[in-house]
């Protein structure tokens, strides 16, 4: 799916992959450190209160809770419903055994 391009950060020099030993042609290098770049702009906005973070609290419990009802769905041969009614980690139970 073609995402819009994101929107300039001011002041931003292009990445230079080369200074960290990696080719420019490196898609995945230029791809985690493109998006860690706007992370912390938008981290560094929403410290202003210049906008809302894009992946707070909110989302990175939901996150956790759809890992954590994977691991329980497959454990128990059966899916689970969300809100998720056990928050436990479901692994725990299996390492103790």
């Amino acid at each position: 799916v073609p995402l819009p391009p994101a929107p300039p950060i001011p002041g931003a020099k292009e990445i230079d992959l080369t200074a960290w030993g990696c080719g420019s042609s490196r898609y995945l290098f230029h791809y985690f450190a493109e998006n860690n770049r706007r992370a912390a702009w938008n981290l560094l906005r929403a410290i202003r209160g210049e906008e809302k973070l894009v992946a707070g609290i909110d989302s990175a419990l939901d996150s956790l809770a759809m890992i954590t009802g994977a691991y329980q769905s497959a454990l128990a041969h059966a899916p689970v419903s969300f809100p998720l009614a056990n928050r436990n980690h479901p692994l725990s139970a299996h390492e103790r055994n």
